[in-house]
């Protein structure tokens, strides 16, 4: 029987085995695990080397030798046109490890657990490795499908919107009520790549940043997005951040001197193999987050009227009391109502939150 859909396992079915000769990949459960140019050579060895990665997605064994193993074969990079390489050139941009000023502290570190912990839950879900896959076999940016596009935002949206959600894990949250509760923006077409996720924060989704010519296109094609942002409103710095799933750069237009600076390709998901969630990627985004929310005073959700009334305490003794308040959602209705207090409450709003509880309360 000819099928257009591979089966899934089921009472009928315990295993299932696919030969891919597009890639030259042998599937099992419907999931890349061997390499079909070196398969192991004994019924033992078969055997013992099928296993399941970190995540609990079927896969090869950690012992498994690299001779064998399944090595994702992405698509050729797309052709860069040279005016755009020369865009680039003529940017003068410098390329940094650190794009940032603020320094690290325990909240740092504690935001990038909080979003280390969202993302490996992430990948244990069938249809996040599935996704996964199918951004591994697009031959350009153009090409994604709509369900790799909602997996790239979704991931944008646990690393780059404030820490902080009540009755309900963020995984589960619709993406746009997300946003819509962080003040933050999605695009308008679901196919678009190009947009402000903040005033000051352009997000440009791409593929193969491993590819240096690839890599500095994607750095002109932002560039180029938020020096017309920046003609409008030359106060502040504006930042970009070119994704691509496994790997992101983090770019910054300095205000004063129109400098651009950026980070190199970093990795952002994890190994699906990985013993650590930790990654450079996710770290810098973290980061970033943190310093854009810094910048809003905690949250850009939270937005108090500008002809808010004066304090007439001093704002140390207003933050000791709003330190002893037990409900987080108190606290928020205190900060709408005055950018002062906003301002004041501002150490407690750049703390993870979740599930009604402050994480470092």
């Amino acid at each position: 029987m000819i099928m257009r859909e591979p089966p899934r396992n089921d009472l009928f079915i315990e295993w299932i085995y696919t030969i891919d000769l597009d890639n030259l990949v042998f599937h099992i459960d419907s999931n890349p695990v061997f390499s079909l140019t070196s398969l192991p050579q004994t019924e033992g060895d078969f055997l013992a080397y099928i296993g399941s990665n970190s995540y609990g997605h079927r896969s090869y064994e950690p012992k498994t030798p690299l001779k064998y193993q399944f090595c994702a074969n992405w698509s050729t990079p797309p052709a860069v046109d040279e005016s755009v390489l020369e865009e680039y050139t003529s940017l003068q941009a410098q390329q940094s490890g650190d794009v940032l000023e603020l320094p690290e502290s325990t909240v740092t570190v504690l935001r990038r657990r909080y979003v280390e912990t969202f993302i490996g839950a992430l990948m244990r879900e069938e249809a996040v490795y599935k996704n996964y896959l199918s951004f591994l076999e697009a031959s350009k940016r153009e090409d994604l499908s709509a369900k790799v596009l909602e997996l790239t935002k979704k991931l944008l949206c646990v690393v780059l919107t404030p820490p902080m959600f009540s009755t309900e894990a963020r995984l589960s949250v619709d993406l746009f009520q997300l946003l819509k509760t962080s003040g933050l923006h999605l695009p308008r077409d679901e196919k678009e790549l190009l947009w402000w996720m903040r005033d000051n924060l352009c997000i440009y989704i791409s593929t193969h940043l491993d590819d240096p010519k690839n890599f500095q296109a994607s750095i002109a094609t932002i560039v180029k997005e938020m020096q017309a942002h920046h003609a409008k409103d030359a106060t502040r710095p504006k930042f970009g951040v070119v994704f691509s799933i496994t790997k992101c750069t983090v770019v910054r237009l300095d205000s004063a001197t129109s400098t651009v600076i950026h980070s190199p390709a970093l990795d952002f998901l994890p190994s699906w193999h990985a013993s650590s969630p930790h990654t450079e990627g996710i770290t810098l985004l973290a980061r970033l987050c943190e310093y854009l929310d810094d910048l809003a005073d905690g949250c850009p959700g939270i937005k108090p009227p500008l002809d808010a009334c004066q304090l007439r305490l001093p704002v140390e003794l207003v933050f000791q009391v709003l330190e002893c308040v037990p409900e987080p959602e108190a606290i928020f209705t205190a900060a709408r109502a005055s950018s002062i207090l906003k301002a004041v409450a501002k150490p407690i709003l750049m703390q993870p939150y979740f599930n009604g509880q402050f994480l470092t309360r």
